[in-house]
């Protein structure tokens, strides 16, 4: 994975080989800025764990969920304007809740990384409509297994 810094303009961000569509999902804030800046049309998304939300000044900016009602999709919310942001949490710690309100907020979620078929179904049944996984064959079966008849 290379470093957003390391990609200084938009001819150079399309001139790596990626595939098409691309989303850049940078956890700290100063990739992400220069990305907003460099390539503006390339949604970003932002990754959240406990490790953040306690150094929240290199990851969001500064930017505190206590601001927002302690509310970490809020917080995302209103660090991007973007309709559609991706939000990525750590799949052990997010919520039933926090899941609904970012999905009200016009957030994307994807929880991470979700490798345990019974994990798995825990945040189906949550509603996430993305999820990160190493294994994409459980996952698969998971979905197969929810499928009528």
């Amino acid at each position: 994975m290379r470093d957003m810094r390391q990609v200084g303009t938009p001819a150079e961000i399309r001139a790596v080989e990626m595939p098409q569509p691309i989303e850049a999902e940078v956890i700290c804030h100063g990739e992400r800025a220069h990305a907003r800046r460099v390539a503006p049309a390339i949604p970003r998304g932002y990754i959240t764990s406990r490790e953040v939300q306690a150094d929240r000044a290199l990851w969001w900016g500064g930017a505190d969920p206590a601001a927002h009602g302690g509310s970490i999709p809020a917080t995302i919310a209103a660090l991007s304007p973007d309709p559609g942001t991706l939000w990525a949490p750590g799949f052990r710690s997010l919520t039933a809740a926090q899941l609904a309100e970012a999905h009200a907020l016009g957030l994307r979620v994807m929880p991470w990384t979700v490798n345990d078929p019974e994990d798995m179904a825990r945040v189906i049944a949550m509603g996430a409509r993305e999820m990160c996984t190493d294994y994409p064959d459980r996952l698969q079966a998971v979905l197969a297994a929810q499928l009528p008849g």
